[in-house]
């Protein structure tokens, strides 16, 4: 008997016996979510003394599971994970600002004069492959 059929059949029993509810019973034993404001308070805390622990560094720490403390970090206190640092997900107006300022001024000029050398070595590129092609086919037909 696999478990679909024995949840019927237990099912039906409880249906017959008078139990005709279709809410869950409270259950016993450990809750489900471990997120509580007093993990949230620690995992903060943990990463005001060094913000690029990993996931496993902090779960050794503080004995609360590593995917717990991940959800915590992604759902609860909005950060992500960006090369050796937690990190807000969105940035507050000052550290906007403050990413504006730090670019150099001839920031677009840059941006462009890469864009036009891309574009140069994709012209060589296709002159390049299309005298080869024109010499392959030169080639064939003798």
């Amino acid at each position: 008997m696999n478990f679909a059929s024995a949840m019927c059949t237990r099912g039906m029993i409880a249906s017959r016996d008078g139990c005709t509810s279709t809410l869950n019973e409270p259950r016993s034993g450990r809750p489900r979510k471990v997120r509580t404001e007093s993990s949230i308070k620690l995992i903060r805390g943990l990463l005001e003394i060094d913000p690029r622990w990993t996931c496993k560094e902090m779960a050794e720490l503080s004995k609360i599971p590593s995917s717990s403390i991940h959800k915590t970090l992604i759902e609860d206190l909005w950060l992500q994970y960006v090369t050796v640092r937690w990190v807000p997900h969105h940035l507050d107006d000052s550290q906007e600002a403050g990413n504006k300022s730090s670019l150099p001024n001839n920031f677009l000029d840059a941006i462009d004069e890469k864009a036009t050398s891309c574009q140069n070595w994709l012209c060589i590129l296709n002159d390049i492959y299309s005298s080869a092609q024109r010499a392959g086919a030169a080639a064939a037909e003798f």
